[in-house]
């Protein structure tokens, strides 16, 4: 065992030794080992006091912070204090925040924009100066190098621009807290001064997106590396949950993959081998406590977006699951979920009732399972985040040993054999953009139910699945609010939508009828709707409202099928739109 330089000799003891990794040491009490676990970090050589972390030793740090405030100021008095504060308080060199001067950065250039983020702008730049991150062992210190980095600008004004700069950073900070830590690291914080726009600098990702660096190299990706940036991701958000945050804009858009270059961003399972690392690329929609959503509150990518988010209830970690389940099924099969299906109403209902990707039938069976279990419709059901990091790393630790021990069991078999099956000669590059099967109902023939009794429709409804069926007891919050040629109508308080559609069925035991659930329409009917805002609609509405009759009209006949009964008073409006 190496001693560190640093090492207090006239203070030492012959109950533990100090040095520069960290160390897990028993100290020896009276003859008898204590369970008590000590972590060291080694001893300053400056103040020879305790480091807060490896190679940072913060009472130093702070002391030539305070030093330096004078020497910088961001213009803003509240930058100044949040990156102040932070300075004083950091405990290790990921959570060192810096105000960077603009005539620092050079090389200038606007990066390709994340799918459907109209929120910020990505730049990509070279800081000449560069963070801290070279230790000079024999100048104890640590030493700055040119480095390329990314600049995040909101597309905001001023006041609005700051506050989610410093809520960005802060949701940042808060993910390296006790035992959390995020992969990727943040710089500070820089203003252009011709515009005055202020903006985040952070770590530059040399491989783009997850979903740039699946499309240009799955067919060089085998399990241990899929596997492996799984991991990778599956630390980010333990650290993101753990901090008592969701992400709620998960996809292989948002997450970045990064060169791995001197191990620089402390991974616990770090392997040596690995050319790359991901994690996730911003927090700017990280919440804590979200209120029930609304209509116009959705937002993102819905290919993974967890099917209680599409009824507009509250998102959870457990939707973050749902999308990271997802993101395993992209990075197994280098696909889209549901692509090319247009992203719509049907399809939003379509997942909400059970609708997945197919999963390829060469995924090993650990794998499978827990895509399924991430998936599952209900929340409450989906495993956390630490559980998913466990399995993957059990499954990665089994490849990984037998990669270095030759010896093989069970699950390292199963996934030598899947990366042993030849996949199909259409996948190639760009597989983020091809086809992909979907379970979906089969094509039926109905041609010889046409003259059935109603009782015996519903029954042959039920048998094949083909709507469905919803206990009574589910139907919560019902209030009587028309009647007509299908019979009594109820509202339930749960889906929006503006096409109406069949959701299931249900029966009434007490009466012996059978409902039909549909979506409810929160306008009402066309004639009530007119009724109460004729005055208020403008041109622009009324041409609107034409057009969405004339689509669905359109649908039917595309269909062959007769209405035979358009009238206003059994057309229905969606009061969103």
């Amino acid at each position: 065992m190496e001693l560190s330089k640093d090492y207090d000799f006239q203070n030492s003891n012959n109950n533990s030794v100090i040095v520069e990794e960290p160390h897990i040491l028993l100290e020896e009490d009276e003859g008898k080992f204590n369970k008590r676990v000590i972590t060291l970090y080694g001893m300053c050589m400056k103040c020879k006091q305790q480091r807060s972390h490896y190679q940072w030793c913060q009472s130093c740090e702070r002391k030539q912070c305070e030093e330096n405030f004078v020497n910088w100021t961001s213009g803003n008095k509240e930058i100044d204090k949040f990156l102040q504060d932070t300075q004083l308080n950091s405990t290790k060199p990921q959570t060192f925040l810096e105000w960077i001067p603009f005539e620092k950065l050079k090389n200038i250039n606007i990066l390709d924009t994340i799918p459907g983020n109209t929120r910020s702008t990505i730049y990509s730049a070279i800081w000449k100066d560069g963070p801290r991150m070279s230790w000079n062992q024999e100048n104890v210190k640590y030493e700055r190098i040119e480095t390329k980095v990314a600049i995040e600008l909101y597309n905001d004004d001023d006041d609005n621009q700051i506050k989610k700069i410093l809520s960005e950073l802060k949701i940042y900070l808060d993910c390296h807290a006790q035992y959390c830590a995020l992969l990727f690291q943040f710089y500070g914080i820089s203003k252009q001064p011709d515009s005055n726009d202020y903006f985040i600098v952070k770590q530059f990702p040399q491989n783009n997106s997850l979903a740039d660096y699946i499309s240009q190299n799955f067919d060089n990706l085998d399990w241990e590396t899929k596997l492996h940036l799984l991991l990778y991701l599956a630390e980010d958000l333990r650290a993101l949950h753990s901090a008592g945050y969701v992400h709620r804009y998960l996809h292989p858009f948002s997450v970045l993959v990064f060169d791995n270059i001197g191990n620089s961003h402390g991974s616990s399972f770090n392997n040596f081998e690995d050319n790359c690392f991901c994690a996730i690329g911003g927090f700017s929609r990280c919440c804590k406590d979200l209120a029930l959503l609304n209509t116009e509150e959705i937002s993102g990518w819905q290919h993974y977006m967890a099917p209680e988010y599409l009824r507009y209830k509250t998102y959870s970690k457990a939707s973050d699951i749902y999308a990271f389940g997802m993101i395993m099924h992209t990075v197994d099969t280098g696909y889209i979920p549901y692509y090319p299906l247009c992203i719509d109403h049907y399809l939003t209902i379509d997942i909400v009732q059970g609708l997945r990707p197919k999963i390829s039938h060469n995924v090993p069976g650990g794998f499978e399972n827990l895509i399924e279990r991430c998936w599952n419709t209900e929340a409450s059901l989906r495993p956390n985040i630490h559980e998913i990091y466990s399995i993957l790393l059990n499954l990665w630790s089994s490849i990984n040993r037998n990669k270095r021990l030759n010896s093989l069991n069970s699950i390292s078999l199963e996934f030598l054999a899947a990366d042993n099956i030849e996949y199909s000669k259409t996948k190639s590059q760009g597989t983020l953009s091809q086809k992909i099967e979907y379970n979906k109902p089969k094509d039926m023939d109905l041609s010889n139910i046409i003259n059935l009794e109603p009782s015996e429709m519903i029954n042959f409804i039920r048998k094949k699945n083909l709507v469905k069926f919803i206990n009574k007891d589910e139907l919560t919050t019902m209030k009587k609010i028309d009647s007509g040629h299908f019979g009594n109508m109820h509202r339930r308080l749960d889906f929006c939508s503006r096409i109406i559609r069949v959701l299931g069925i249900s029966f009434d035991l007490s009466v012996q009828e059978y409902w039909l659930i549909m979506e409810h329409a929160d306008g009402g009917n066309l004639r009530q709707y007119l009724k109460h805002y004729f005055s208020k609609l403008t041109w622009d509405d009324k041409i609107r409202l034409a057009y969405q009759i004339a689509e669905g009209i359109k649908f039917l006949q595309g269909e062959k099928i007769l209405h035979r009964d358009l009238h206003s008073g059994n057309i229905v409006i969606h009061q969103g739109g």
